[in-house]
């Protein structure tokens, strides 16, 4: 057994539970979600996305995160909770007191114990299987945790680190794992950070104005990125899929975060049930309409809260 205990700090209001359940704290389950996504980030360039892919990369997320017939070989264990509790508002651009909830505030601070009970494989050290783990904890922690975390919510900090490797050593276990090189992926079932044979994701990273450094009010923050971004992109029809549509039950194709004083957005291109499959005779045109309305969230988000971007 291997085990690390790390000190984590809410960067932006946190909400576990789902959008009903009352806010009672950290739970492990929820982080470990986001670690399951970030690995499917990585692991899904190894896999075909079709049936049969799907049932590969399920065998090997069993073999790390666990699944109804056998356990997990790693636990995350809270402790310490120092959480500030406040009423908070999700939808900030919105009037009414029902859109505020208690939220975890930022700067909260709890234990956050990675215990690893065996390697991943035999292949695989007990050490770089902990490593592997603190690297999906990162990356989870950077997409943010939690409700609505596609929208500035749930961003949390463990320690200072590079997201290039992080995912590089993420994709080093994913390789020992698969035993398989990258695969040509046109359209993905589901975000992946694949290049083959052509970009499906963007990261980029906007080192924030001088004053949001200084003090950052969420509120009056997100009120602004829905007024001059988020609602600026959704009017043109062209982007109408791209920031999601609760009325359609569609995501979000771009997750926005805060980390390290810049904003982080993340944006993948894949087929979406609920959009993608509408354009699925023009498919050319929907990933150009993609890659055009990113850069347009990005040059917005520049203009009103940031100095420049960075690709990362």
């Amino acid at each position: 057994m291997k085990e690390i205990t790390l000190t984590v700090k809410t960067i932006t209001p946190t909400l576990m539970g789902g959008a009903f359940s009352q806010n009672d704290g950290i739970r492990p389950s929820e982080i470990k979600a986001i670690m399951r996504f970030a690995f499917r980030l990585v692991a899904g360039k190894y896999i075909e996305h079709n049936k049969e892919g799907l049932i590969k990369l399920k065998e090997k997320e069993s073999l790390i995160f666990g699944s109804t017939n056998q356990k997990s070989i790693f636990s995350l264990i809270v402790k310490n909770q120092s959480l500030d509790i406040k009423k908070i508002a999700l939808l900030p651009h919105k009037n009414g007191f029902k859109n505020k909830r208690d939220m975890i505030s930022p700067n909260s601070k709890f234990d956050l114990k990675i215990q690893v009970k065996r390697p991943i494989n035999k292949d695989i050290s007990i050490q770089e299987s902990l490593d592997f783990f603190k690297a999906l904890l990162n990356v989870a922690s950077l997409i943010g945790i939690g409700y609505r975390k596609n929208r500035f919510n749930g961003n949390l900090e463990l320690e200072k680190f590079s997201l290039s490797e992080e995912v590089e050593k993420i994709d080093n276990i994913c390789k020992a794992l698969f035993n398989e090189s990258e695969k040509d992926i046109d359209v993905p079932l589901f975000p992946v950070l694949a290049k083959k044979p052509k970009k499906v994701y963007k990261v980029f990273s906007i080192p924030l104005k001088k004053p949001f450094r200084q003090s950052l009010n969420y509120e009056e923050f997100l009120k602004k990125v829905y007024e001059n971004v988020i609602h600026e992109i959704e009017s043109k029809s062209d982007y109408s899929c791209l920031l999601g549509s609760a009325k359609k039950r569609q995501g979000s194709l771009i997750n926005f975060s805060i980390y390290n004083n810049k904003i982080f957005i993340f944006s993948f291109f894949y087929k979406d049930k609920n959009c993608f499959g509408r354009f699925n005779e023009d498919k050319d045109k929907f990933y150009k309409n993609w890659q055009k309305g990113t850069e347009e969230v990005i040059e917005k988000l520049k203009d009103n809260f940031g100095v420049k971007n960075e690709n990362r």
